[in-house]
This record gives structure tokens, sequence and C-alpha cells, in this order.
């Protein structure tokens, strides 16, 4: 992650102590982030889920100029066995069911674009595959793909949808669930247009008009361990074939670490390959090599003993990640997807020990970290050219992960200068945003001292 703009941003940063509204806003950003500690998830079925999409269809774009009598598509390297498809047909979302039952896969997760009129189509599918999986014995959740606008009317926008997607489908028996609340995931892209800091407003106001639900943040980054239920990566192979195998195998083993570290539910995703050069010019492909890449990435996801696997994708065909039958490869990698998936279902649950929970602290505290910052304002600089500054907590014990309170050991500063603190620490927060909300937490946690 880039972090070149953080000296930018933290130069201009000042929270003033007396600053109410900063003090409100901030405290409960972290007021959630405490709260999120207490959700623990432990000896979580296991699952395997599949990424689908429901674009297919007359004038959605999914298919391009099919041509029945040569079983050719202009956007697709491949040809499905069940032909350009409509995803409203009910036949065939029942096929669909039914093979990825038969060959391990516990679940389709939806690509989902919301309520507006371009996002109807696949809304309708949702619909639809929600009412046949809940026939079949079969398990849906949704991967959110976007919430536009920006500030205030993002995070209204993201309420909304969620609420809808809870309200309308949540309840169904086929939707996804841990412990009875149902599962939302986010794409990383979208995940990335909105600040770090709009996410506790976003989850809170949804668990509020629409009940809790669990929800899954695409990266293996510290912050999401902090802000979401679980944690998710998607994507197939995009590495060279000598270092797949060592690069996957670490990026997964990061990823269950940090989240079992925080008992959230981890995710890793695997993946056949990738060819978009009939959908795109010049595009980009990967080889599949006969299946050896894919079971390459099961043997490394399996062996970082996940909670769930993703396979990216079921039918994503434009962009040549599918891993449903086609008339060039069979069945073939849905037998590659039940020789790893049915054994790794079958192997019992995780049970995480406690996880390591943010310092806490107590508001209007009066000690000498309180009368330092009196009449003075706190900014937040990153650099190891600063003097030295040590997190502790109330305690007087040096924090790894987040800071309470703040001791300087440079030289006593005037009142009304800005004292500068830098975290120094290997467990420092990726975002930038995140980086600089703990700060402004603990400026507005320190009271000044009355004057006598």
């Amino acid at each position: 992650m880039k972090t070149h703009g953080i000296a930018v941003l933290v130069a201009s940063f000042a929270v003033c102590l007396y600053s109410t509204g900063t003090a409100q806003s901030t405290n409960s950003f972290y007021q959630f982030v405490q709260d999120q500690s207490k959700r623990h998830y432990t000896g979580v079925p296991r699952e395997v889920l599949a990424v689908y999409y429901g674009w297919y269809g007359p004038g959605q774009g999914g298919w391009k100029d099919p041509d029945i009598k040569r079983r050719d598509i202009a956007n697709t390297v491949r040809y499905p066995v069940k032909g350009a498809y409509s995803s409203h047909d009910p036949e065939v979302l029942d096929w669909q069911i039914d093979q990825a039952k038969a060959h391990g896969i516990t679940g389709f997760i939806v690509s989902w674009f919301g309520i507006g009129p371009d996002g109807a189509w696949v809304n309708d599918c949702l619909a639809l595959l929600l009412q046949r999986a809940e026939k079949k014995n079969f398990k849906v959740s949704v991967y959110w793909e976007r919430a536009p606008g920006a500030a205030q009317s993002q995070i209204d926008h993201a309420v909304g949808e969620l609420a809808y997607l809870l309200k309308n489908y949540g309840t169904n028996n086929a939707f996804l669930k841990v412990e009875g609340k149902p599962v939302i995931f986010a794409y990383g892209r979208f995940t990335a247009q909105v600040p770090v800091t709009s996410w506790p407003e976003i989850i809170r106001r949804t668990r509020a008009d629409a009940g809790d639900f669990l929800l899954f943040a695409d990266g293996f980054i510290t912050p999401h361990a902090y802000l979401f239920d679980g944690l998710h990566t998607y994507g197939g192979p995009k590495v060279d074939d000598d270092k797949l195998r060592s690069e996957y195998g670490r990026m997964y083993t990061l990823g269950v670490a940090l989240a079992r570290k925080q008992a959230r539910i981890s995710c890793v995703a695997v993946g056949a390959g990738y060819d978009d050069r009939k959908q795109n010019k010049p595009g980009w492909w990967t080889d599949r090599q006969d299946g050896k890449v894919y079971r390459t990435l099961w043997e490394e996801a399996v062996k970082s003993n996940p909670d769930w696997i993703l396979i990216g994708t079921w039918n994503e065909w434009p962009e040549g990640t599918e891993i449903e039958p086609s008339i060039e490869f069979g069945d073939k990698y849905l037998k590659i997807t039940r020789e790893y998936a049915q054994p790794f279902l079958r192997t019992p649950p995780m049970s995480m020990t406690a996880m390591i929970a943010p310092p806490r602290s107590s508001p209007g505290m009066t000690n000498r970290v309180d009368r330092l910052f009196a009449g003075r304002k706190i900014g937040a600089l990153p650099g190891a050219h600063l003097e030295p500054v040590q997190m502790k907590d109330n305690t007087g014990q040096v924090q790894g992960d987040a800071v309470v309170y703040i001791e300087h050991h440079a030289k006593p500063l005037a009142p009304g200068k800005t004292v500068y603190a830098w975290m120094r620490t290997p467990e420092a927060f990726g975002s930038q945003d995140f980086y600089l909300s703990l700060y402004q937490f603990v400026s507005t946690r320190l009271k000044p001292v009355p004057p006598k």
C-alpha cells in the first residue's frame, strides 16, 4: 500500500483538545473498533464458495454476438456447455446449482451492482437464484460491487443498499449465514473508494435498520481486521509460474494469520486462470497449464487452513476465469474442484484462541500526560527523523497495536505549541485515514486540567 501521501495529510492535521464535535466523531470511531473486537468467530463451519455472475441474457452485455451454429461468442475464449444461456432461466440455475453441489461447492456469491436500473437484471437473478437454492439446500451470498457518491451521500446510499439486501433477501433460508446472521462480501475496488472512517456509520446504521449481519472486506490488511467481521481475497493467478506456489502460499498464510489474530473469519481465493483477449485488446492471459495452476493454488490454500475458500470464478466467461463446464474443457475444472473441496469440507472447524483486543481507555482521566497536553494541539507525523515518542496505555505499558496515551520524551514545549506523535510499532495501521483517526481519538481523550 502506498503511503507517500501521509506526510502531506498529516502536516495539515491538528486537532484541538476543546473541539467537542471532533471528539464525538473520533471517539465514536474508536468505540466502534472496540465494539467490533468483542465479535469473536470460532468454530465456523467450512465453506467453498464460487463467485457467480448473473448478467447473462438478451441485451445485457454478458454475451456478445453469440453464434450457436459455430459455437462461438465474440467476447469469450470458450463456449459454455449450456450455450449462451440466460441468467433468468430457472432450468439453467437448477443445473448450475446441481453441478456445483456435486463437486464440493457449498454456495454462490452473486456479483451485485445495487438496486438502480443498471443493476435490475442481476438483482432479479439474485432473487430467482435464492428461490432455486432454497429448494436444494444450497447457499447464496452477495458480492457488493459499488456504492456511488461521496461523503455523506455515499454513506446514505451504502446504508440503503445494505438494508435492502438484508430486508429482502437476508431472511431467506438459502442466504449464507454465520450464527444466524447474513454474510455479505464487499469488493476491493469498492472498499477502497469508501473512506475508512465511513464504515462505522455504514455498519452501525444498517444493523440498527435491518438487523445484525457480517461484512467481509476484500484484502488482508490490518485496518480490515479491526473494522470487519471477515477478510477475503478475490482474483486468480497473476504471477509467473516459477513464483506461483511461493507467492500465493505466503499470501494465504499471512492473510489467515491476520484474520485469526483478531478472531475474524478468513477466506482465501483460488482461480484456474485468466484470458480476456477476446473481450479487451490487447487483453491479458495466464496459461491454465492443463489445470496445474488451479491445483497449485488449491494445495496452498488448503495448507494455510482458512475457514472458507473462494473460487474466482464460477462463470465470469468474458475474463476467462470460469470453472463452469465448457465445450473446450468439459467438466475438467469441476472435477479438480471436487478433488480438493470435499476433503477440505470434512476437516473440523478451527477453534481460535482469544484475540488481541485493542487497548481500552477511560475518558477524562487527569495525570501528568493530561497536564502536558493541556492548552496544546496534537498532531501525528510518521518518520524516523522525529524525536521518539512511545505509545503507552494508562497503566504505563507500551502498546503494540494502538494507543491510548502518549508520553513525550522531548524537551518541554510552551503552551499553544503542537505536540507531534510518531507511531513506532510494527503493528501500525496501513490505511492513512485509519492511522490519523487513532491519533484524533488520542487527542480528544486528553482533557485539560481546570485552572487553579
